[in-house]
């Protein structure tokens, strides 16, 4: 999907990560869809930042939009399964399920979300 989206990652160039490619490509591409189909519904230029650091012996994925956030009753169901408020828009509620998945059992990391409406979504991962 062609979108005016801007995404800015900032990773340093000596961070050398072991891990599974796919499964990060895929978490990261769920974020990104996510963010272009709900927090950015009726913003046509939202903005994405993506920072990857070391943070002991562990590695920090930090995701930040700046759409138009999660309403705290919603927040709290964000990786429940069939969570979707595009109920009959083609949304399966699967997403947000399935990137948390990955995060806690494929790759036995630990994935936080935090939102205040207005204030787009950020996704910690470690």
């Amino acid at each position: 999907k062609h979108t005016r989206h801007e995404i800015n990652v900032q990773c340093s160039d000596d961070l050398y990560i072991r891990s599974a490619p796919g499964i990060i490509a895929q978490i990261i591409t769920n974020m990104i869809m996510n963010s272009i189909i709900h927090g950015f519904e009726n913003k046509p230029d939202g903005h994405i930042d993506i920072a990857v650091q070391q943070d002991g012996e562990d590695v920090l994925l930090t995701y930040q939009d700046d759409g138009c956030g999660i309403p705290s009753d919603q927040l709290g169901h964000l990786f429940d399964a069939f969570f979707t408020t595009k109920r009959g828009q083609g949304g399966s509620g699967l997403g947000t399920h399935i990137m948390y998945n990955l995060v806690t059992q494929a790759l036995d990391g630990n994935i936080e979300a935090s939102s205040e409406p207005g204030q787009g979504l950020r996704y910690e991962i470690r």
